[in-house]
C-alpha cells in the first residue's frame, strides 16, 4: 500500500454468544489482516459457556465488552457505540475473512471517496457435503455485476428490496452514516441486516467488488435456529418484512423505481401474512392483511381471500396482529 493512499482507522465489531470453541480462531483470523490500522471490538452477549476464558489470551490486542444477553442486534449496537473508527466492519464469530479483505476495501474506497457502504462477493459454505458456492451466481442480482471488477451503485435500495443483496460480514460502512440511520433495530429477530441495508440504501453510493474475500458458514446449528423461527411461527417472517418496508415506504427520498419495488414486496408480505393468520384461525387479522394488500395492488385472488374471512369468523388472536409503525400508512 502506497503512502499516498488514505489509511482510515477501521473498527471491526464481532458479537459472540456461546462460541467458546471457535471465537479464538475468529480473533486470530481478523488480527492476521494485512491492513493493520484497525481496532477489534468483541462483544460477549451473555455467553454461558467458556467464551470469557477463550478470549483471555487476547485482552491486550482487542477491546472486550461483556453484557447481558440482548441478541445479535443489541450486541452489534454495543460494539458500534464503543467504536472509534471512521469505518465500521462487521463480522460474525464463526465466519472467515481472507487476509487481504480490509486492504482491498481500503484501496477501493480511496479510489471512490463518495462511497458510504462497500460490500464484497462471498463464498457460502452451506454444509460440509455441499461445499462452497458463490453467493451471487444464481441470485438474480448477478446480472447487474461486472465479474471480478468493482461496481458502484448510486441508488442501491431497490436491489436490496428485490434481492437482499449484501452479506453484513463483507461490508465496510461509514460510522457517521450508521448513526444517522439509527443503528440496528433491536426489535427485529429476522431480516435484521436487510432492515439495516434498506435504510442505508437511502444514504448514498455503495460499492461492490466481485472478489470473494469472505466465507460465510451456515452450519447445522444456525440452520436449525433460523428454521425454528420460521416453522414455529410461520407468520413471523412476513410480519418482520412488512415492518421493515413500512418504515421506509413513505420516505421523501424514494425514487419511483424504489417505491415500486417496495410496494411489490410489501404486497407479497401482507398476502403471505394474511395466509398464515388465516391458517391459525385469526380471520380478523388475516382480513386486515388482505385489505392492506388490496390497497397496494389489485388482484382478484386477494379480493376473494378477503371476502372469505367474513365467513365463519372464529376468534380474534390479538398477539398475531402485524406490528406496524405508527403513522398514516394508508
Amino acid at each position: 500500500m502506497t503512502s499516498e493512499i488514505h489509511t482510515p482507522f477501521i473498527s471491526v465489531i464481532v458479537p459472540t454468544y456461546n462460541r467458546a470453541h471457535i471465537i479464538a480462531t475468529t480473533i486470530e483470523n481478523i488480527l492476521a489482516q494485512s491492513y493493520k490500522n484497525f481496532e477489534l471490538i468483541v462483544v460477549n452477549d451473555g455467553s454461558s459457556d467458556d467464551t470469557n476464558k477463550a478470549i483471555q489470551p487476547y485482552l491486550d490486542k482487542i477491546i472486550y465488552i461483556e453484557q447481558e444477553n440482548k441478541g445479535i442486534t443489541g450486541a452489534r449496537n454495543t460494539g458500534i457505540r464503543a467504536s472509534k473508527g471512521e469505518w465500521i466492519a462487521l463480522q460474525d464469530s464463526d465466519d472467515y475473512w481472507d487476509t487481504h479483505k480490509l486492504e482491498q476495501q481500503v484501496q477501493d474506497i480511496a479510489d471512490h471517496p463518495g462511497l458510504n457502504v462497500y460490500f464484497l462477493e462471498t463464498y457460502l459454505e452451506r454444509n460440509h457435503l455441499e461445499g462452497e458456492v458463490r453467493s451471487y451466481e444464481h441470485s438474480g442480482f448477478d446480472q447487474y455485476l461486472n465479474k471480478n471488477q468493482f461496481t458502484t451503485f448510486e441508488r442501491p435500495l431497490s436491489y436490496h428490496v428485490k434481492y437482499g443483496v449484501a452479506w453484513v460480514q463483507t461490508t465496510l460502512i461509514r460510522r457517521e452514516v450508521l448513526f444517522d440511520i439509527g443503528l440496528y433495530d433491536e426489535w427485529l429477530t429476522l431480516f435484521t441486516d436487510l432492515d439495516l441495508f434498506c435504510r442505508l440504501g437511502l444514504k448514498g453510493q455503495w460499492g461492490f467488488h466481485d472478489k470473494p474475500l469472505v466465507k460465510v458458514q451456515r452450519v447445522a446449528e444456525d440452520k436449525s435456529y433460523i428454521s425454528s423461527q420460521r416453522t414455529n411461527t410461520p407468520a413471523k417472517p412476513y410480519r418482520n418484512l412488512a415492518y421493515i418496508l413500512e418504515k421506509i415506504r413513505f420516505s421523501s427520498e424514494l425514487t419511483p423505481d424504489e417505491a415500486t419495488a417496495i410496494t411489490k414486496r410489501l404486497y407479497n408480505s401482507y398476502s403471505g401474512l394474511g395466509n398464515e393468520l388465516y391458517k391459525e384461525g385469526d380471520k380478523q387479522g388475516a382480513r386486515d392483511c388482505f385489505r392492506r394488500a388490496m390497497q397496494l395492488e389489485k388482484n382478484p385472488r386477494i379480493t376473494i381471500k378477503f371476502l372469505l374471512t367474513f365467513l365463519m369468523l372464529r376468534h380474534n388472536v390479538s398477539e398475531y396482529r402485524p406490528v406496524i409503525p405508527k403513522g398514516n400508512w394508508y
